[in-house]
């Protein structure tokens, strides 16, 4: 396969460092990761890469990178996202890569509420009601992480320096169908100590905070902008938005899932 040649739409790391690169064509997607490998998902389905990989490497690009893309390429509205359920009511947990969604979803898991999955969320619109579907039920946690709320370091298997845990085979309450909508929060980590808090957003701030996590935004060059910000401000206007502060450690997760019961609840 040959990577365009055409100016792409690229990824940025933290410090400013390119980590993919994207190709948004006519019949295909072509994603260059930076160091790893170039691939080609073509309408049809068929993915090609440019060279061999490990199974664990393979899995990890296919279903957290490429599945939600091509979702978001054939038209469905895919945030970036951790999935919860608490009494038939549905939770995303939104956020920059590093900020504690998947930490503090399987602490979530353990207190009884059901988990979708902790990477993408299709969000469904119609007619002004607004339901929720993971992409893929999975969990991913950092050694660290897994440690934090008690998971063995053996437990599910190796992704990419995480673990992938199987939400079906787990034991504890899955769901892979849709949930109505509840409550979408931009989690930010706070000091430990502190107190975990909801603070609502409305209008314009709810608006970016979504559309910041939006696998449209990865996308060339607006081919579906209008839809994605017409779906949003639908989502703004049907759901809560806020911003979730979940302090450090194992009291903090506790602190900020009990926010989340309230908010949930109410």
């Amino acid at each position: 396969m040959a990577v365009p040649t055409t100016d792409p739409v690229e990824g940025l790391r933290a410090d400013g460092t390119t980590w993919r690169r994207a190709w948004s064509l006519p019949d295909r997607l072509v994603l260059d990761f930076d160091g790893i490998a170039a691939l080609e998902a073509s309408d049809d389905g068929t993915v090609t890469v440019d060279r061999p990989l490990t199974p664990e490497m393979e899995q990890h690009l296919l279903i957290d990178h490429i599945l939600p893309l091509l979702l978001a390429r054939r038209g469905a509205l895919v945030v970036h996202g951790a999935v919860l359920e608490l009494g038939g009511r549905a939770v995303v947990l939104i956020g920059a890569s590093g900020t504690g969604k998947s930490t503090l979803s399987a602490h979530a898991w353990q207190q009884g509420w059901t988990l979708g999955g902790d990477d993408g969320a299709v969000l469904d619109v119609q007619e002004g009601a607004v339901s929720v579907t993971s992409t893929h039920s999975t969990l991913r946690l950092t050694p660290e992480a897994a440690a934090l709320v008690g998971i063995p370091a053996e437990e599910g298997a190796a992704a990419v320096g995480k673990r992938r845990l199987r939400t079906m085979r787990s034991g504890l309450p899955h769901r892979h169908g849709p949930a109505a909508l509840h409550l979408v929060a931009e989690v930010q980590p706070a000091p430990v100590g502190s107190v975990a808090d909801f603070t609502p957003l409305t209008g314009v701030a709810a608006h970016a905070a979504l559309f910041g996590c939006t696998f449209h935004a990865d996308l060339a060059r607006g081919q579906l902008l209008r839809s994605v910000v017409n779906s949003l401000g639908t989502v703004v206007e049907a759901v809560s938005v806020g911003r979730l502060s979940v302090p450090r450690g194992r009291a903090g997760l506790a602190s900020a899932e009990a926010v989340l019961r309230r908010e949930v609840s109410t």
